[in-house]
């Protein structure tokens, strides 16, 4: 009898020890488990292109363009539903739902336009549009294309 209560107790402090191993290698994973935003995180490329109309004496009004191309990282953002595109030199956060789409930000007005998201986990487009009456910039619109790197 206390030979089989012995082999009882070997059996529970094994699964305990196996349980509290796999709980301390799961929380020290860099990623948070079962969280959506994970299959977006890793090394990207973001083709980022924004559109302005400017004044200066010479030319007047003129549509100008800048187009610049980032190599960086997806990362958790600083809320549960945000990530952050990083790179050395253009940081930007958005907000996501479960399916991938980013959520407008609340409260921006008629004025302003934005939709984007993620088609699959490899390519991310985004789209945001300001109108205004004011000068120097009448509009600006930013584009953000992201490649999986």
């Amino acid at each position: 009898m206390t030979k089989i209560l012995d082999q009882m107790i070997n059996r529970y402090q094994t699964l305990i020890s196996f349980a509290i191993i796999s709980i301390l290698f799961l929380v020290s994973c860099e990623k948070q488990l079962f969280d959506y935003r994970n299959k977006y995180l890793g090394n990207w490329k973001f083709e980022v292109s924004n559109s302005h109309e400017v004044f200066n004496a010479t030319q007047g009004f003129h549509d100008t363009t800048e187009i610049n191309t980032y190599l960086g990282e997806i990362k958790y953002g600083s809320e549960n539903n945000k990530i952050s595109f990083e790179t050395q030199n253009y940081t930007n956060e958005f907000t996501i739902d479960k399916s991938g789409n980013v959520v407008p930000t609340p409260g921006l007005g008629h004025n302003y336009s934005e939709y984007g998201g993620f088609e699959g986990k490899d390519i991310f487009k985004y789209y945001f549009h300001h109108q205004s009456g004011g000068m120097p910039h009448k509009y600006q619109t930013i584009g953000i294309y992201g490649t999986r790197d």
